[in-house]
């Protein structure tokens, strides 16, 4: 009840649909740590969209991972896992610490902390039959995540996406005030789902692969529905910032296993409950 009154707080005062202390809390972090006086435009397009498409060379690794695609089974609805065999590690360890090195050392520098990749998601969201609001398979109603601004997702095409694939949309932070107006937002299943602006809005289609770094605890986003016969394949690694703190660190990533979800420590560590363990959090950055 009191987590669902903080929400609606920061919905009202604040326009994010989060608890309070985690808006608390990127206010602070935005206003001590965020460092905008890098010039590079990417970052800064970052900085004021909420997200900024990249072009790094992994179109081989890119290739490499769709070779080896294999649908884990018994699945009854999607979104559908990929398994993750050796190869496909080996291209992600790749990616992020070869092929996006100079990224993350500009994002770095951006957010004044240390970044880690804390779970990998590599899946296919097929068409399906959506019965009201409050049925979606994989985020298919506009919501910004429960995470504090040190969360943050990269997104890889592993096919060329169009609309009918089921993009992701998501809301510039620039727009968000004027977005959740127009659609009469109340909550992720209660708002005007036949709104027609598409202005608002940013459609993630692109060519394979094609990369969008976003912060989808600062944009109101979705993913939207294939159409019938389509299809849409992706990779998704989710990053969280950590002090410059080796004692933090140590504690932190002991043990993280970035291919599991379940009880992973990076992604608790950016999602504090309640304000005292929020303003915690904050001070282990000072």
């Amino acid at each position: 009840m009191l987590n669902k009154l903080s929400t609606n707080l920061s919905l009202k005062f604040f326009k994010q649909r989060k608890p309070l202390e985690l808006v608390i809390f990127d206010k602070l972090f935005n206003k001590f740590f965020i460092n905008t006086n890098n010039k590079n435009e990417y970052i800064m397009k970052y900085h004021q969209d909420g997200f900024v498409k990249i072009n790094p060379n992994i179109s081989d690794e890119i290739e490499t991972i769709n070779k080896n695609l294999e649908l884990e089974k018994n699945q009854n609805y999607p979104p559908y896992s990929f398994k993750i065999n050796k190869i496909i590690e080996e291209t992600i360890d790749k990616i992020i610490k070869v092929k996006m090195k100079n990224y993350f050392s500009n994002l770095e520098d951006y957010f004044n902390s240390e970044i880690y990749p804390a779970v990998v998601n590599l899946k296919r969201n097929t068409h399906y039959k959506k019965i009201d609001e409050n049925h979606e398979y994989y985020s298919d109603n506009f919501h910004n995540d429960a995470y504090t601004l040190t969360h943050f997702k990269i997104f890889f095409n592993l096919m060329d996406v169009d609309e009918n694939n089921g993009p992701m949309h998501i809301v510039p932070k620039k727009n968000t005030k004027k977005f959740l107006n127009e659609i009469r937002y109340k909550d992720r299943n209660n708002y005007d789902q036949k709104f027609t602006n598409k202005n608002l809005y940013y459609c993630n289609i692109g060519k394979k692969s094609d990369v969008l770094i976003f912060n989808p605890t600062q944009c109101f986003h979705r993913a939207t529905i294939p159409k019938k016969e389509c299809y849409r394949d992706y990779l998704t690694i989710t990053f969280v910032c950590i002090p410059k703190k080796e004692r933090v660190k140590k504690n932190i990533l002991k043990d993280l296993n970035i291919y599991e979800y379940d009880n992973n420590q990076l992604l608790k560590f950016a999602k504090p409950n309640g304000f005292i363990k929020t303003f915690k959090l904050f001070s282990q950055f000072i």
